[in-house]
Formats: structure tokens, sequence, C-alpha cells
């Protein structure tokens, strides 16, 4: 099965609650788009126009001013009057053809929460002030007001376990933090806020919790290198750089938290939380960006509000996967693309998409694909840029729903020409062929979804992935052992995974023929029954039929007879 990649750059829920039309920032902003303003003609002429303290101010710290300001990580001011003589026809420029404020997502594409693209009534505002030469106006003037910012009250405070200063030369710095957080029990994460210690170094964190031997790993690496934490790409795993096999059996890195400038703290609505396992490790993967070239010690703060009451529905993240990527080297545009089904008796709520691709990547898109035939755009992605990732929320009352039979495409296209190769040592690479991989010159195809379902007891602690699988044992066919362990739906999403593994090891080269044929699909259904929590018995018969009925034909028969028992004894499976 895929290696479980590094995890996507910078995820921002639509689960975020706090006023109607507060803050919940993508990138560098952080208010909701009113779209009563983003329609409405901007009265020019209208006594003295647009003034700083009328209306400017307001605009420019809610669009620009978590970036832009002292010591922030834009690369000049604009809270200041004074900044726009100079910047503020670059500034302007920039607005108007939808560079910044980021926002990378067609706004034609998906319905989403607190947009981050600005408003052509507020550009008309900037620009009309600057085409009056700047007016101030006066400090009293009652114009539009700055977006409150959404505050939390933390059970606990995670610092970082002591400074750490990014090298000075080296413009991008990813680096990983093991937090103390102690997981005797299980807990409930309601609310989260990322502080900074350094607003002009850091450019995004993402947070996430650990288990099984990915903390082995993590905490490895943690040991073996000399200065604090461990080198990481896009997640909190340590780099392998050849993008290997890992066991998802581990379990999957979950997201806890993210920011970026202008993110506000996330706060869950009440009957929504994601669990922290016991036993889990929590991790904090930093993002430095030494632009101007300075560098300084930092020391960023994970604050949690935390119970140990269960909610209603739980929040998970996890990641739809194009694995099989084959980008050749001079091709300018390469796509890869798959879709995945979700075969269940209930439903998929998704609140939140976020696309995830290296430095090759040109374009990303995703549509709804219903069982009936229609299908309709989820997220565009149309000039892909890896610095600038970001997760598109959806409205809480009104997730994508998926029922069985219907499905989520990815289509990832990547730039592999000389022009676009990336630079290492202040040298530009010569393209090469690339594959799936870790490392920051291998690639991905990913898209990340913020799902919801009814609250069940985990696994607990040290069980094995098929824990649950004696139910279905007992009702199920016993002709075929395998349609009884990939059409359970008793079992944990990893049990399907753990058990095709092992029987590759037990049935070794006499059932490699169909298997290598059903290979393409049997992935794609058992991505599909991981992540969305589908049934993958369904998906094959589907799918693939008539290769799954030869891979069936060839393993039953061994399964049956107990030939495979000590392989699968690990995955919690006996026949």
């Amino acid at each position: 099965m895929a290696k479980f990649l590094s995890l996507v750059v910078v995820a921002a829920l639509a689960l975020s609650c706090g006023e109607s039309d507060g803050p919940e920032a993508t990138g560098a902003t952080d208010v909701a788009v009113d779209s009563a303003a983003d329609s409405a003609v901007v009265d020019a002429g209208a006594a003295t126009g647009p003034t700083w303290h009328g209306e400017i101010s307001a605009v420019i710290q809610n669009r620009c001013g978590s970036c832009h300001r002292e010591g922030g990580i834009g690369p000049f001011r604009l809270d200041r009057p004074e900044d726009w003589e100079v910047m503020g026809q670059p500034s302007l420029s920039a607005m108007e053809a939808g560079t910044m404020p980021p926002w990378p997502a067609d706004p034609t594409c998906g319905k989403f929460l607190h947009r981050g693209d600005m408003p052509k009534a507020e550009i008309a505002q900037v620009k009309t002030w600057l085409d009056n030469e700047r007016p101030i106006g006066k400090a009293q003037e009652s114009g539009k007001k700055a977006a409150k910012p959404v505050e939390i009250t933390p059970t606990h405070k995670l610092p970082m376990p002591g400074p750490f200063t990014p090298p000075k030369g080296t413009l991008d710095t990813y680096r990983c933090f093991l937090l103390p957080l102690d997981t005797s029990v299980d807990r409930f994460l309601k609310a989260s806020q990322v502080v900074p210690g350094s607003d002009k170094l850091v450019h995004h964190v993402l947070v996430y919790s650990l288990e099984g031997d990915h903390i082995t790993k993590a905490e490895a690496a943690d040991k073996k290198e000399s200065e604090l934490g461990y080198t990481c790409f896009g997640g909190p795993l340590p780099n392998t750089g050849g993008g290997g096999l890992l066991d998802f059996t581990s379990g999957f890195p979950n997201q806890l938290a993210a920011w970026v400038p202008g993110l506000q703290p996330r706060v869950f609505p009440d009957d929504y939380a994601i669990r922290i396992k016991k036993g889990s490790r929590v991790v904090m993967q930093v993002h430095y960006n030494v632009a101007a070239g300075e560098t300084e010690p930092d020391q960023t703060r994970l604050d949690l509000v935390l119970t140990e009451t269960p909610p209603k529905r739980l929040v998970v993240t996890r990641p739809l996967i194009i694995r099989n990527l084959d980008i050749q080297p001079g091709d300018k545009s390469a796509p890869h693309e798959q879709t995945f089904r979700y075969y269940g008796e209930g439903e998929v709520r998704v609140h939140s998409l976020t696309p995830h691709m290296h430095l090759l990547g040109s374009s990303f898109e995703s549509k709804i694909h219903r069982a009936g035939g229609d299908s309709e755009c989820a997220v565009r992605v149309p000039k892909w840029d890896f610095g600038w990732q970001q997760g598109y929320g959806r409205p809480i009352d009104d997730p994508i729903v998926l029922k069985s039979g219907d499905g989520l495409s990815l289509r990832c296209v990547y730039d592999n020409s000389a022009a676009n190769q990336p630079l290492v040592g202040g040298k530009q690479q010569t393209p090469k062929k690339v594959t799936w991989g870790d490392g920051s010159l291998d690639e991905m195809c990913l898209l990340y979804l913020d799902m919801s379902m009814p609250y069940e007891p985990g696994l607990a602690a040290g069980a094995p992935p098929c824990q649950g699988i004696d139910t279905c044992q007992k009702t199920c066919d016993k002709s075929s052992p395998t349609s009884c362990v990939y059409g359970c739906q008793s079992t944990e999403p990893v049990c399907g995974t753990c058990v095709i593994g092992k029987l590759i090891s037990c049935a070794g080269i006499n059932c490699a023929a169909p298997m290598l044929s059903a290979q393409n699909c049997l992935t794609n259904c058992l991505i599909g029954s991981l992540m969305l929590e589908a049934n993958a018995q369904t998906c094959l018969e589907t799918q693939c039929k008539t290769k799954w009925e030869k891979v069936q034909a060839c393993l039953d028969p061994k399964i049956a007879k107990g030939e495979c028992n000590k392989q699968l004894k690990a995955c919690g499976v006996g026949f």
C-alpha cells in the first residue's frame, strides 16, 4: 500500500466558528467576504471619497496587515498611510490581478466559507483613494471597522521544547518538534491556536498527533539530529527521500491545528471535536522563510482547548491519493487523474478540501461525481503555487455529502520542463523523471478531506487493525475469506491494507499474476475504503469484478486452510 505521505501544507477547516462575519483566514486575509459589499457599487464621488481613517485602514488591516506590518513576514509594510506612497501602485496591481491577498482557488468552482479573495468593491475603494492622492481623513471618522479577533481560553499551552534558529543563507527550512502532552487518556480537541515566536520567520505551522510506528520514527529522528527537532518536508514524518512504502496500520498522522499569517484560532461547534488518541504524540511542523536574509531564535507555541468528553461527531483528516506518478523529463503538461467512489449504507460529509502537490505542480482540480452521472466542481487551483497551499472550507451546514456510488476525482497536472525546475544550492536543476516521494524534488498528488462522522470508541492502544472481525466471520460467506475481510464494516479501515500486505507475502508467486492484473483496481478500492470508510468488497465487485474473482479464486483456498494464519495474526485475523 502507498506510503503515508507528508501531510498538507496549510489546512484551514470550515468547522471554525465565531461571528458569522468573523475572520478565518487563508493565506494573508482574516475576514470573510461580505457578498453584499462584493456586488456593491462604490460611490467614489460621495463627499471626499474614501479616507485612510474612514475606510482604507480597516480594509488594509483585514486584507494585508497580517503579513505587511512591522515584524511581519511580508517584504514591506502597508499598515501606515506613508507606506502607500511608494508601494501603493504595485500593491493595487497585485490586488487587481488577484495575486494578493493570496486565494489560489478559482472563485467559480465550489462553495466556500470565508473566501480569501478581495471583494471588487474594496479594490475599487483602494484605487479611488490612491487616485485622490491618499487622503488621511480624521481619526474619529466612523468608517469600516477591522474584524474582531477570535479569542480562546486554552486548557493547555505547549511551547516548542526550546528555541530554534533557522540557518542563515537557507531560504526555506522545514523543522518538526515533538511537544509534551499527557495522552494517558483519549482527549478531544475543541479549539486550537498557534502562536508564532518569530513573526518575520514563521511562514506556516502544522500540528499533528502520531501513533504507533510513526512515533518511533519521529523520536528516533529527534534524537539523531544535533539541533532541536528534526528535518521534515511538507509533513510531520522524517524525510526518507525515497518515498518508500509505509504501513498504514501505524495509523494516520492526524492533523490538529494549522497557522498561516492572519489565521484565527480554530473553534469547533459544540457537537464536533478531533480525537487525540491515548498513547499518541503531538508534533509541530514549522516552515521558516528567511527571505529577508536575517534570522533569529524562534519558540512557537501551541494553545489547545481539550476535554475528555466525547463529541457527537468526530472530525478526521484523510487524503485521497494518486500514487502512481510518472512525470517524464521535459514534459510541460503531465496530467494524472483518478476517481475514488464511496460504497456504503451511510454517507460521507466533507467539510474542507486541501489539495497538495510539490514544486512541479501546475494545476489541480477535483470534481464531485454522482452515482447517476451528474458532476460538479469541488475545488480548482488553476495556477499551483507550493508556497500558498491552503484549505478550502465549506459552510458547516452545507458540506459535500457523498452517498453510495458517489465519488471525488483528482486531477494533478505537472510541468517538468527545463524552465520550471527548482533551484538547489542556487543552481537550477536539469529535468529528470519524477515519481512519488517525500522529498522536495519528488512529487505527490493528494486531496486532504476534513470529514466528520458519528462518534465511536476507537481501537484500544496496541489493538490489531482487524479487531472486531470475528463478528463478521460468524455471518459471512465461509467459502470466500477475502470477501469476508473486505466486506466487513465493523473493523477499522486499516484492516484491509494490513490483510492485503500479509496475503501478498503468504501467496507469493502462486497468485502473482492475478494480483498484478488487479493491482490498479485493488489499490483504488483500498484507498477509497481507507479514506472514505467505504466497503472495499462492493467497490471491487463493482469496478473490477472479473479480475477480483480471479484473485479470490487463488487466495481463498490457501486462507480457508489456515495456510496464511501465521502472517494474518499480526492483523488480528485467523481462519
